[in-house]
């Protein structure tokens, strides 16, 4: 990538960044592998509050509908959503209270209906590295008719593959972005079908298929 980007061998600039942006075929079968996912089912995003704004698109949300997060959240899980709630597309962003810094499937429970169209959290909390039980809070979510959206940068990569996507089918999307990276750059999940409701890509250069 690096050789690349420095001695720029193809014969203009739009072909060198094609030539660059088809380098990402390597890192979408890599995250595929990482999340036990489909490559189908990945793409590579700019960060992980731009691949949440890509899973809202995707969940149809309504005027009625809440979504869920919690008191700990890093702030950047949280913006996409409350921009929706100020925007009128949702009724409101509601917040699981935490006990002496743990959430409990039970904090999430007070606060999620039959109107709650997601439940969005980070698997580790960034403010005291907080472990959420995400399959208890799955089988709530699957009770209650919501999705379940994870951030998972803090734990992705470092778990062993019994906790990989493919063993946590209540998961239906995942967003990690690597601040180390070379460049800023992360990666989305999306599965059971919700790829197809995000809608075209911006209109740029390089928004198309890989």
């Amino acid at each position: 990538f690096l050789e690349r980007a420095v001695l720029c061998p193809e014969r203009d600039a739009s072909t060198h960044h094609i030539a660059m942006d088809e380098l990402r075929g390597q890192a979408v079968r890599e995250a595929a592998a990482l999340l036990g996912a489909d490559e189908d089912e990945i793409a590579l995003v700019e960060s992980t509050s731009h691949g949440l704004s890509i899973a809202a698109r995707a969940l149809g949300l309504e005027l009625r509908d809440n979504v869920v997060s919690d008191d700990l959240e890093f702030l950047q899980v949280a913006i996409p959503w409350v921009k929706l709630q100020e925007k009128g597309t949702i009724a409101e962003v509601r917040a699981a209270r935490n006990i002496d810094g743990a959430l409990t499937t039970e904090s999430f429970a007070k606060v999620v209906d039959a109107r709650t169209k997601a439940v969005v959290v980070s698997s580790v909390q960034w403010t005291n590295g907080y472990r959420l039980d995400l399959a208890a809070l799955g089988r709530l979510c699957r009770d209650c008719g919501a999705l379940l959206v994870v951030d998972a940068i803090q734990e992705l990569g470092a778990l062993p593959p019994a906790a990989s996507w493919a063993a946590r089918q209540w998961i239906k999307a995942v967003a990690w972005r690597s601040g180390a990276a070379i460049a800023r750059a992360g990666v989305l999940g999306l599965r059971d079908g919700l790829c197809g409701r995000c809608g075209p890509p911006p209109a740029a250069v390089l928004g198309r298929r890989p």
